[in-house]
C-alpha cells in the first residue's frame, strides 16, 4: 500500500497564511479524545493536569470561534497535500498554555506548557522548508 508524501511544517520554519484555516478544518463538532490522551490525563502529572471539561470548552470555542487572540497553530502535517494533523497552542490559565494535537477530528494528545517556554531548542531539520 502506498504511504503518500508526508510533510511537516512549523510556524518558525516555513508557514503559509492558509495553514491556520486548514488546521482549524481538522476540528470537528464532535471532537473525541484518543485513548492515548485519556491515559495521559489519568496519570495527572504536572504536564497533564488538564481538566477534561476545560479541554472540551477550549475545543468547542475553536470549532465555533476560531483561534483566540493569543492562540496559534504551531505545526501542521500534510499527506499528499491534504492536512492531516495540527498542533495548537492556546491560553489555559495565567501560568500555562495548553498544546493540543488534533488528527482527523481526534484529540491525539495535549499537555500544559509554561507560558515562558518558547521552544528555543526547535529541531528545524524535522520540518519542510518549501
Amino acid at each position: 500500500m502506498k504511504k503518500g508524501i508526508v510533510k511537516l511544517y512549523h510556524k518558525d520554519v516555513m508557514w503559509k497564511p492558509y495553514f491556520n484555516k486548514s488546521a482549524l478544518a481538522l476540528i470537528t463538532k464532535d471532537l473525541k479524545p484518543s485513548y492515548h490522551l485519556l491515559k495521559h490525563i489519568d496519570k495527572q502529572n504536572n504536564k497533564h493536569e488538564i481538566s477534561l471539561d476545560m479541554l472540551s470548552d477550549i475545543m468547542t470555542d475553536l470549532y465555533y470561534d476560531g483561534l483566540p487572540k493569543y492562540g496559534e497553530v504551531i505545526e501542521v502535517e500534510t499527506t499528499d497535500r491534504t492536512f492531516t494533523k495540527a498542533l495548537f497552542r492556546l491560553p489555559y490559565d495565567n501560568n500555562k498554555d495548553i498544546c493540543i494535537v488534533v488528527r482527523y477530528g481526534i484529540v491525539v494528545t495535549c499537555w500544559l506548557q509554561d507560558i515562558m517556554d518558547l521552544h528555543n531548542t526547535l529541531d528545524v531539520e524535522k520540518y519542510s522548508k518549501k
